[in-house]
């Protein structure tokens, strides 16, 4: 695994942090087929659901900044498939940073 410094963490929690404060990722909607970042996406927020919520209450729990119908689910699934969309080569909307990076 790379070595980082304590710079290059903290710049990449600053990033993180104004990626998930865009409004932008809550209301994109998932690529329905043939797309890695949202397959993983899901499988991301699939596996954490079911460590952080046994009793199946993100699938029930709306949410009132995302699509009309959300779940806590759909959410998080939206917010993973956001980030790998920016990160993973050739899978768009990503920024210029991320492309030298």
């Amino acid at each position: 695994m790379a070595e980082y410094t304590e710079e290059e963490l903290q710049r990449a929690a600053d990033e993180l942090a104004d990626v998930l404060q865009d409004i932008e990722w809550r209301t994109e909607p998932l690529h329905e087929r043939d797309c890695p970042a949202c397959d993983i996406a899901a499988d991301i927020a699939g596996t954490l659901a079911c460590v952080w919520d046994p009793n199946g209450q993100w699938c029930e729990t709306p949410v009132t900044d995302g699509l009309p119908g959300d779940s806590l689910l759909d959410q998080a699934t939206r917010c993973a498939a956001h980030v790998l969309h920016r990160r993973l080569p050739g899978h768009g909307h990503r920024t210029e940073e991320a492309d030298r990076g």
